[in-house]
């Protein structure tokens, strides 16, 4: 349209419209604001008109939530991977305990057990026990332990972090959710302000017309009713939106 401007891609580019700004694909005369959904019109003002509605207070806090989301959604992404990060390093720690152990106890278990039933049976020979074979069942036990506590701890966080995830998911959820209601909200506006414009332009040819009429009938000119009939069928098809 002559006299208006137009929507300029370099603004896209600038830090201070960026994170906000989005082109109008239907009207190349307007531009959208992704944080409030609003349509900025431009008009004559061009990039001043984006300017002054940076300068809004409600896009200030529009904005302020946009950014926040956003954030949250980083950090819980950043958090899913350092969560895994530090079970793999608590299992290798796990892993360690138990090498430790068994190396504690005299290496393989297996061959503890068959020590441990050879000098058992001989004690029951004897009709004593011995301290080392105390101190292996003690170690056995303790190792039992450790390995059902490291099993119980682990099967815990697994069991936490899902209940985070599916938090954070829940969350990213509304948050789409709510933007799309606010593009439709914003789309359904700007649908009526066109179907206004329509019906103002449409008012403004029946009125035209009318006058155009009148002025004929006081010039003492006749309208012929073919030619007033075909005025009406042509009103009737013009696309009121052009």
């Amino acid at each position: 349209m002559p006299g208006k401007c137009k929507f300029q891609d370099s603004w896209l580019s600038k830090v201070i419209y960026k994170d906000w700004l989005v082109k109008d694909e239907h009207d190349i005369h307007f531009a959208r604001c992704r944080a409030c959904c609003k349509s900025i019109k431009l008009q004559t003002m061009g990039e001043a008109a984006l300017t002054s509605h940076a300068g809004g207070a409600g896009h200030k806090a529009a904005l302020r939530k946009l950014m926040e989301g956003n954030l949250l959604l980083r950090d819980g992404a950043e958090q899913t991977n350092g969560s895994t990060d530090q079970d793999t390093k608590e299992d290798v720690s796990d892993c360690l305990q138990l090498d430790a152990l068994d190396k504690t106890a005299g290496g393989d278990w297996s061959n503890l057990h068959n020590a441990d039933s050879i000098t058992h049976n001989a004690e029951l020979q004897d009709g004593t026990l011995s301290t080392p074979s105390v101190a292996a069942t003690g170690l056995r036990d303790v190792h039992i332990s450790v390995a059902t506590r490291l099993t119980s701890q682990h099967v815990e966080e697994v069991r936490q972090q899902r209940i985070e995830a599916l938090e954070q998911q829940q969350q990213m959820k509304i948050l789409e959710w709510e933007n799309r209601m606010k593009v439709l909200a914003w789309e359904q506006d700007l649908m009526k302000e066109r179907r206004r414009a329509a019906r103002q332009k449409e008012k403004a040819f029946r009125m035209k017309k009318a006058y155009y009429k009148a002025k004929l009938r006081r010039m003492g000119e006749s309208v012929l009713p073919s030619s007033s009939s075909s005025s009406d069928e042509e009103g009737k098809t013009t696309d009121p939106t052009e």
